[in-house]
């Protein structure tokens, strides 16, 4: 990498230039450019967003085209090759319109430098503290997106009184808690023709009486037999505008619908990372990405606790559910984190992260202790290295565990873990 560091606590970020969203008319992306600057990471001030993301494959290489300003103000271009699913969440977080700044660890590491690599990782629970916010990149859209989205998009309208979301195809949706996401046939003529139907009867009630007097004993005779068949008809006028927002709703999305969303949503191949617990944890905002819809984290812990049942969450796959009593664990860390309570011990979260199957497809078996420091007291004697071999680095880690019983259950972790 061309821009080296200047001295350990500063950082490299991107800034991507902006591009339209919609492809080229042959179907082709317009290449990612960004501007690369190094800054001090005490002096940031939440001036950029991390990303977190899935590596994925390296058989089919992309390409990002780096402007590098040095002090001199010359500028130096070169292209970084990226694996295609980084590509994808940089092209997905591009705006159309004003550059965007992000950090993340592929483009602002140099991986290839050792030294470097164990001082930034070193470093990384105050890159994700100190952001604006992270985003969770966890792909491109799934089937029981749109039903995750209504149920956002309904209870998000609901808190802050703005109205109701409009409904695919028209009118506007609601959620019913028995029926799921439901549509509203609201429509403003059947609204207007419901209050005539009631303002003019009343009126003529009102006011009618005294306009009889004056006329023929005939005229006053027709006009009373208008009024009685007008107060006959005004309470079922009445009745019919009342129900005008009552006719049976059309069910866009049902509970099942919700809770298959979810299922697939905590399928992603996300939830099996090393560092999620930590970039969650330390971040104090976390966004989740699918396609172009964007997740509050708080957005995903209502849908868990209110939707999913111990029935439906029965029936899904060991690895699914193993990931949501995962994320709801990190939830709860996040609010002992906000209070200030002790944090765990490195033993705990070793033990915990291997009971529910995370860092399984770590790509470095070094990131499976490194990924959790972030998260042990700063005071812990603990240190990151990656020139130690996975085998020396478990050693030193397995004599964090105090008791025989502890250290026992170490090295089948240390076991486990080589795998």
């Amino acid at each position: 990498m061309q821009c080296r560091l200047d001295y350990p606590r500063s950082i490299r970020l991107i800034t991507m230039y902006p591009a339209p969203s919609q492809p080229e008319e042959d179907g082709s992306v317009q290449p990612l450019v960004a501007q690369m600057t190094l800054e001090p990471l005490s002096g940031l001030n939440m001036q950029y967003e991390a990303l977190s993301y899935v590596w994925g494959s390296a058989e089919t290489p992309r390409s990002i085209t780096i402007v590098f300003v040095q002090s001199d103000n010359r500028a130096s271009t070169f292209e970084c090759s990226i694996t295609e699913n980084l590509w994808n969440a940089l092209c997905a977080l591009r705006s159309t319109n004003q550059p965007r700044t992000v950090w993340t660890d592929a483009l602002c590491i140099n991986q290839n430098d050792i030294p470097e690599k164990n001082a930034q990782v070193a470093q990384i629970r105050d890159v994700y503290a100190d952001a604006k916010r992270t985003i969770a990149y966890l792909g491109p859209p799934f089937d029981g997106l749109d039903a995750l989205v209504a149920y956002r998009d309904c209870y998000k309208t609901k808190t802050s009184g703005i109205g109701r979301p409009p409904a695919p195809g028209g009118h506007f949706m609601r959620f019913v808690p028995e029926r799921g996401i439901v549509r509203v046939n609201q429509k403003p003529h059947r609204i207007v023709a419901s209050l005539i139907s009631i303002i003019i009867p009343y009126l003529y009630l009102r006011y009618g009486i005294a306009y009889i007097a004056t006329k023929s004993f005939a005229n006053r005779i027709a006009m009373a037999f208008t009024a009685i068949n007008a107060a006959f008809t005004l309470p079922l006028l009445f009745s019919q505008f009342r129900s005008f927002d009552r006719n049976e709703p059309e069910v866009l999305f049902s509970p099942d619908q919700l809770i298959c969303g979810l299922a697939e949503f905590f399928a992603r191949f996300w939830f099996r990372r090393a560092w999620i617990v930590q970039e969650c944890v330390d971040s104090p905002s976390v966004y989740f990405r699918v396609g172009r819809e964007e997740f509050d984290i708080e957005d995903i812990s209502r849908m868990v606790r209110e939707r999913v049942e111990l029935k439906s969450f029965i029936a899904w796959s060991a690895p699914t559910a193993s990931h949501l009593v995962c994320f709801q664990r990190m939830i709860d860390m996040r609010l002992e984190r906000s209070e200030r309570q002790p944090a765990l011990s490195l033993s705990t979260l070793i033990q915990w992260t291997w009971n529910y199957g995370l860092a399984e497809e770590a790509s470095n078996p070094r990131d499976k202790i490194f990924a959790l420091l972030g998260l042990v007291d700063k005071n812990a004697e603990f240190f990151i290295n990656y020139v130690l071999q996975p085998h020396e680095v478990f050693w030193h880690y397995g004599r964090c565990f105090p008791s025989a019983q502890e250290r026992s259950c170490s090295s089948r972790t240390h076991a486990v873990m080589m795998s």
